[in-house]
């Protein structure tokens, strides 16, 4: 599992942009 990209993705989530 990669931490980095969970971090990433939720920092994503939280600016509003879903994927």
């Amino acid at each position: 599992m990669n931490t980095h990209l969970i971090q990433l993705w939720l920092a994503v989530w939280c600016s509003g942009y879903r994927i």
